[in-house]
């Protein structure tokens, strides 16, 4: 043991066998964690959940109603969208009274959060291309490279987005093999509870109208805020049921995507009785894929009994974000 302590040159080559040995080993899975925050925005964020622990914006907000000003300023004129055509020739939908449906959390932060935008879209164009889907529901492509990358690899399809010059609002973004008839988004009320992220993202839904098969219908791509089960501010709960509600009110079929960030026993208990989801119950998200979050959900308020959503998780060799794809077959009744 002394000798080889003495043997400095040995020393080194352990401990650098021992860093790189793992990165060897999971290069093939490896994928890009959560972003790394400025120090700025990091001690900003830290400032804000200690505040919050604390009660402080709960109280700021019983005595100032602070709340209302927020939103005037965060919902000052509605988010605007852009319908991109496609530039290639869009596929025919293959089958009547059915839309093959993939939602993917990508992960799409700017430089210098990420700089391996390109290689990872690549990835998941290839992942999409092998599923053929109809209908692609995207969440969390924040910056403008990745929009015109992503619009780049997929020009067989029309674009739905909310552009902006400094980033993509909401970080949504859907793709259609059938051009939209129109486009609208929303976004979900913020509070002073809201870390800084939410605060600067203005998340909330994407909306798309298609016609097929007959039928009028509306998309919509989401993704529900990120908060732990038992923490005590949990917006996601109330945007979910304000989704459904946007759901119930659609006249007549709606089909929603996105990272709900909800397991399925909440999910469902939520859930009235004529809005369907996907039947996968897999894991889609975290760094070991452990929760179910990502969803397909559909209505169809002319014949709710129709509805079917077959659901796979789909996962491909090198992962592109800490979630994997959800694809799903909505079925429904076709009209002449």
């Amino acid at each position: 043991m002394k000798l080889f302590f003495q043997k400095r040159w040995l020393v080194a080559f352990c401990l650098f066998a021992q860093l790189i040995f793992p990165v060897l080993c999971g290069a093939q899975g490896d994928y890009p964690g959560k972003p790394e925050r400025p120090l700025i925005l990091e001690s900003f964020r830290s400032l804000i959940i200690s505040a919050d622990k604390a009660g402080l914006p709960s109280l700021l907000e019983s005595l100032t109603g602070f709340t209302h000003l927020i939103n005037l300023l965060h919902t000052a004129g509605k988010p605007e969208t852009m319908i991109i055509p496609a530039s290639g020739r869009a596929a025919p939908q293959t089958k009547p009274g059915r839309l093959r449906i993939l939602t993917a959390n990508t992960l799409l932060f700017p430089w210098p959060f990420y700089s391996d935008q390109a290689e990872r879209i690549s990835e998941f164009a290839k992942l999409a291309r092998s599923v053929s889907p109809d209908i692609i529901f995207l969440q969390e492509v924040w910056d403008n490279n990745s929009l015109r990358l992503l619009l780049a690899r997929f020009p067989d399809y029309h674009a739905v987005i909310a552009p902006n010059p400094l980033f993509n609002l909401g970080g949504l973004m859907i793709f259609s093999r059938i051009a939209p008839v129109r486009a609208t988004a929303e976004s979900f009320p913020l509070t002073l509870n809201h870390n800084p992220e939410e605060l600067i993202a203005r998340k909330g839904i994407l909306w798309a109208e298609i016609s097929c098969s007959g039928r009028q219908i509306w998309l919509a791509t989401t993704h529900l805020y990120s908060s732990a089960a038992k923490a005590r501010f949990r917006p996601n709960t109330w945007q979910f049921r304000h989704l459904l509600q946007r759901m119930q009110a659609a006249p007549d079929l709606v089909i929603v995507g996105g990272d709900m960030n909800l397991e399925p026993a909440e999910l469902e208990s939520y859930l009235p009785e004529r809005i369907m989801r996907d039947d996968c119950n897999l894991p889609t998200a975290g760094r070991k894929i452990q929760k179910k979050l990502d969803y397909v959900l559909a209505a169809d308020q002319q014949d709710p009994s129709a509805i079917r959503i077959p659901g796979s998780r789909v996962e491909w060799e090198k992962r592109f974000s800490d979630h994997h794809a959800v694809l799903a077959e909505v079925i429904f009744s076709p009209r002449p």
